[in-house]
């Protein structure tokens, strides 16, 4: 039964892409807020749990009745629809032609001059980011890296801004592809500085994150210069499907980078270099939200409805815990202690929490309809941006909203809300600067 339910929601995620994609190009097709939410949402909610399934390994309990999980993919299914209803019928698909165009390019004011303030603001980003990458390195060093992998939020615990303005260094390599992508009169030097720049930025990241284990981070950055590339590629050639079967190709390597990150984490955090585990064990520690659902769906009586409380503690996440001591938790903690009471406990050594995710949040403050509710409001949010970004002539704008989008449509999905705004809202400082100096 499982595996029926698994070819119709395959056959509707073919369906409703191949509709959506009439009359677009195909490199803006696959940019698109939509394509980019319909990846997301059928790995995390249709393929892992179809493997998880299938190899019987689940986190929390041996096994779960199939009528919930049949239900747990149907919800699934109703949100993944109400979302594209949302989009498809909306005047921004028809405007999709415009993004990277080189028409649209052309009409930008003062492009040159605005790239070149992009730039250097970038080294001025990266350099500032660098600085508290290398300083929380240090860190780490001393104490050792399978002491602090094992005891992470313990560490980060009133180091917020240390731990997240490191992100900064991929914001800045985002920043340097899209000088590239979108400016079209270089000189050689300058043009020089900006690839050296992307490729010191880019080696930083994947050296740092490597190192502390932070795949989400390689994975935001990753999907942000593919979406940039294919955009703006868009205005200089056409994307063949050998280059697709290109980017599928790195797509699987990097895949099998994250396992291999995942892999040495997790024998780092047991110190047992020989740990043995299946890609299926750590696919699920990246994406394996879906069990969130179930869970909550056959424990019914343990999981009682918070009504936005974890959004609020969200919101209130930059008040320091010693100002209001009983400011609420975010969801993962609060999701933990549901399924383990007493797992998570504020300043405990060896602290666990899990990610929630878009739906998985939606349902523990709402229950099942607030999976509608909240995924139409989630479609109109993304309609909206979209609209706004199709229609304005500004660089700053345009970055903005672009980054808004792709991590809204991509990292939102299987993200707990608080961790996913307090990065967001590190990240976007950088955009909002140069927003405010350049005013284009």
């Amino acid at each position: 039964m499982i595996e029926l339910v698994f070819i119709i929601a395959i056959l509707v995620f073919l369906l409703t892409n191949y509709v959506y994609s009439k009359s677009i190009p195909l490199q803006l097709f696959i940019t698109s807020p939509w394509f980019i939410f319909s990846v997301f949402i059928y790995i995390i909610h249709i393929i892992m749990p179809f493997l998880q399934w299938q190899s019987s390994y689940f986190r929390y309990q041996k096994s779960y009745k199939v009528d919930n999980y049949i239900l747990s993919i149907v919800f699934v299914l109703f949100a993944y629809l109400i979302v594209f209803a949302v989009l498809y019928f909306s005047s921004y698909r028809e405007k999709l032609k415009k993004i990277g165009s080189e028409e649209k390019l052309r009409s930008i004011p003062n492009i040159e001059e605005t790239t070149n303030k992009i730039f250097y603001i970038a080294i001025g980003t990266y350099i500032i980011g660098l600085f508290f990458a290398i300083k929380n390195l240090i860190l780490i060093s001393s104490i050792g890296q399978s002491e602090y992998l094992s005891d992470r939020i313990n560490f980060g615990m009133s180091r917020g801004i240390e731990i997240l303005i490191p992100h900064w260094m991929y914001v800045a390599c985002i920043l340097f592809a899209f000088v590239l992508l979108v400016r079209r009169d270089f000189s050689v030097t300058l043009k020089t500085k900006v690839w050296a720049m992307l490729i010191i930025s880019f080696c930083s990241v994947l050296i740092y994150y490597g190192i502390n284990s932070n795949r989400n981070s390689i994975l935001i950055l990753l999907i942000c210069l593919l979406f940039f590339f294919l955009a703006y590629q868009y205005s200089r050639s056409r994307i063949t499907p050998l280059f697709l079967g290109k980017i599928a190709m790195l797509a699987f390597l990097f895949i099998m980078l994250f396992y291999q990150l995942g892999k040495l984490r997790r024998q780092a955090i047991m110190n047992n270099a020989n740990a043995k585990y299946t890609i299926v064990e750590e696919l699920n520690n990246a994406f394996g939200n879906h069990e969130n659902i179930v869970w909550l769906l056959e424990n019914k009586e343990q999981n009682k409805l918070h009504f936005g409380k974890t959004y609020i503690a969200g919101l209130t996440n930059f008040i320091p815990r010693y100002i209001w001591e009983d400011k609420p938790l975010g969801a993962g903690p609060i999701l933990k202690n549901t399924i383990k009471p007493g797992a998570y406990v504020i300043g405990k050594p060896k602290n666990n929490s899990l990610t929630t995710g878009l739906l998985t949040e939606l349902q523990m403050n709402f229950g099942v309809y607030g999976i509608f509710v909240g995924s139409l409001l989630f479609g109109f949010m993304l309609r909206s941006l979209g609209l706004l970004l199709v229609n304005t002539y500004y660089l700053s704008n345009i970055l903005i909203i672009q980054y808004s989008l792709i991590i809204l449509s991509s990292i939102f999905i299987y993200s707990e809300f608080l961790g996913f705004l307090s990065r967001y809202a590190i990240t976007i400082l950088p955009l909002l600067t140069i927003k405010f100096i350049t005013n284009k």
